[in-house]
């Protein structure tokens, strides 16, 4: 397997995102698995819930971060667009800050491992609702830049 450089795996998973962000908008909760059925992690009011379980949507946002843990981007802030990405790991917890250098918004977001659950989601220091969700998720999707 050839070394790939942290530009080449972003926009790499970028694609990925590109390519399945419809259809997980369209059927947020389409179940492909043997196991538990998902669970929204937004209310009928759009805002976050605890309580989500494989939500196709930020099934999307985990996966962004599955690359991160390449040498050239472990632990490291990322540029995308307007954004700073950083994704930390430890003890089996993730870590994302994410701040937009154009307006100041802050985002956090955390989960065990990579199992289904989203333990939280946050926009300057409240739960973030499913309209500023997929707004930042294309805000990811914008070209990486040097940092």
């Amino acid at each position: 397997m050839s070394e790939k450089g942290a530009t080449a795996i972003i926009k790499e998973i970028q694609e990925y995102v590109k390519r399945h962000f419809d259809q997980s908008f369209k059927e947020p909760l389409k179940k492909e698995w043997i196991g538990p059925n998902p669970a929204s992690a937004f209310d009928e009011k759009g805002l976050f819930i605890e309580e989500n379980w494989n939500d196709a949507r930020v099934n999307l946002f985990r996966v962004f971060f599955s690359g991160f843990f390449h040498p050239g981007i472990h632990n490291q802030i990322v540029f995308i667009g307007n954004l700073e990405v950083a994704h930390f790991w430890c003890d089996d917890q993730n870590y994302v800050f994410i701040r937009n250098t154009r307006t100041n918004d802050v985002y956090y977001a955390t989960w065990y491992k990579s199992r289904g659950r989203t333990d939280l989601i946050l926009h300057n220091g409240k739960k973030i609702t499913l309209t500023e969700f997929k707004k930042l998720l294309l805000e990811m999707l914008k070209p990486v830049r040097e940092g």
